[in-house]
């Protein structure tokens, strides 16, 4: 990893953020997090990540938050089904932190954004039989599309205008089995979330966080990148193959759609190209499988 970049701002507090401020931890970066309250400290900090409250729709404390990063992560959004779902005060922030940052103060700002801004899109809008790409028109319906659409404009526009290195990541879904899960479904006890979409394109965690560290290394300011694996799948493919992997019974019974193909697939060539990354998991079942043996790992070592 470079060592251009020492100082980098994470603006977010989930699992995501925690997860990668230990790998950039690891590279001896000096890595803070910009949270909500100060009642999420010392989750933070217990990791080495030093914690910052402030309150993003306030222009002078974002002026504070980003006032001696070198690279900014902004990851702010909630997540529900691993995708993140911004809120209207999620895109005021972002235009305060714009609004502040000097020209040339930061190397890179990578914001995550999401397929959602593909709403209502044609399955073959993209390119002819590769799926949707970067290119294709975006009106989305729905309101995280449309905030996460607005946020990207926001940045396009600075970087127009004065070359700011903005970054824009379209992510699916991001999975990873965690050990509680797995256990639930081996005893049969797991409940598979009923509101989940007919149809999910995923990125798996640890290739997602390989992913953001070379969009701070090898991402052009300016570019938008589908975050995706090479395999979009229904719900019924991925809960009833984790069963299999497991030796229990499905999770959800075979039907007329539970195998059905998905109508959309997004295209990631643009980011495997351009990133030079290899996926360690190209598909659900390998992300499945490493979630697995990543569990055993753990159950070992706390045994």
């Amino acid at each position: 990893m470079t060592k251009a970049f020492t100082t980098i701002l994470l603006i977010g507090e989930g699992n995501l953020t925690k997860q990668l401020g230990l790998r950039l931890l690891r590279h001896n970066h000096s890595v803070w997090a910009l949270i909500s309250s100060d009642g999420l400290a010392p989750g933070f900090a217990r990791l080495g990540i030093n914690p910052l409250a402030a309150d993003l729709t306030e222009p002078f404390l974002a002026k504070m938050a980003v006032a001696n990063a070198d690279v900014i992560f902004h990851l702010a959004g909630r997540r529900q089904h691993g995708m993140s779902v911004p809120e209207p005060a999620d895109l005021k922030g972002l235009r305060n932190i714009l609004s502040v940052i000097p020209r040339g103060a930061i190397k890179r700002y990578i914001y995550e954004s999401s397929l959602a801004v593909y709403d209502g899109a044609a399955p073959d809008q993209g390119s002819p039989g590769a799926g949707i790409d970067e290119k294709a028109f975006c009106r989305p319906k729905s309101s995280t599309g449309r905030i996460h659409l607005e946020a990207e404009r926001e940045i396009l526009a600075r970087f127009s205008e004065g070359g700011f290195p903005g970054i824009t990541l379209r992510t699916g879904s991001v999975y990873h089995a965690a050990p509680g899960i797995l256990d639930q479904v081996r005893r049969g006890a797991y409940q598979v979330p009923a509101d989940l979409p007919p149809h999910l394109h995923r990125i798996y965690l640890e290739d997602y966080l390989d992913i953001l560290i070379a969009a701070m290394e090898k991402g052009r300011p300016g570019q938008t990148y589908n975050v995706v694996d090479q395999e979009p799948h229904t719900p019924a493919e991925y809960f009833n193959h984790m069963a299999t992997m497991l030796g229990v019974s499905p999770l959800i019974p075979p039907g007329p759609a539970s195998g059905a193909t998905p109508a959309v697939r997004y295209q990631n060539e643009k980011l495997l190209r351009e990133f030079g990354v290899t996926l360690r998991c190209p598909t659900y079942r390998e992300g499945l499988q490493d979630s697995l043996q990543r569990a055993e790992e753990l159950k070992t070592r706390e045994a």
